[in-house]
């Protein structure tokens, strides 16, 4: 099996880094060793490096992530609240809606009421 090429360990590396993440350790590959030679211990010391940026770059992913599940919390907490008071406020309006459509049907009735008894008041008197 032949050593890979330059593009090769390049493509490696991004998959397994990332894209930035990988170019970023192929400059460095490139600036500290001679070029097609490294020794056992410089490619193990590029892997505990490997392995240093890759669990720091867990790190602060997972703390970004537990932050942003709190923020989201915060604000699904915030919405919650404010739709329990538009709720509320909507329940009441409802309500007084309700008693002013009443009056006023209560009012039209009567209303109808007077003027029929007096309609009927005239025809027969």
């Amino acid at each position: 099996m032949s050593a890979p090429s330059y593009t090769e360990v390049v493509r490696i590396l991004q998959r397994s880094l990332g894209e930035e993440e990988g170019l970023r350790v192929m400059e460095f590959f490139m600036q500290h060793l001679p070029f097609n030679v490294a020794t056992k211990d410089q490619v193990d010391a590029l892997h505990v490096r490997i392995e240093q940026v890759q669990s720091k770059l867990i790190r602060e992913i997972e703390q970004a992530r537990a932050e942003l599940m709190r923020e989201i919390e915060q604000v699904r907490a915030e919405l919650m609240r404010e739709i329990e008071q538009v709720r509320a406020e909507l329940t009441r309006e409802i309500a007084e809606t309700k008693v002013t459509m009443i009056r006023w049907a209560s009012l039209f009735w009567i209303s109808q009421m007077a003027m029929l008894a007096g309609i009927l008041f005239k025809l027969l008197s």
